[in-house]
């Protein structure tokens, strides 16, 4: 299983050099990292990124995914930006 992550670059001239993790998330339970992407690298000449991220649980029901793209040295705690899905 894959979720597909759709990301557009905007800003500056630079590249971001990040990781797009993915968790599921359910009502009054921690967040489980279900994917991840250590080398989701966004370059300048690339507006539009589509990031298929592997799912480790197949069995993913209800709740909601949060996409998390951030700084790639995670202890920064740099988020670039974050979305949250549903799982139907």
């Amino acid at each position: 299983m894959q979720a597909a992550i759709d990301v557009t670059r905007s800003g500056g001239p630079y590249s971001t050099h990040g990781v797009l993790s993915v968790y599921h998330q359910l009502p009054g339970q921690p967040d489980k990292l279900v994917g991840e992407i250590g080398n989701a690298h966004i370059f300048p000449e690339v507006m539009h990124v589509l990031f298929d991220v592997g799912i480790t649980d197949p069995n993913l029901a209800g709740g909601s995914l949060r996409a998390v793209y951030r700084h790639f040295d995670k202890s920064k705690n740099l988020v670039y930006d974050e979305k949250i899905y549903p799982v139907n």
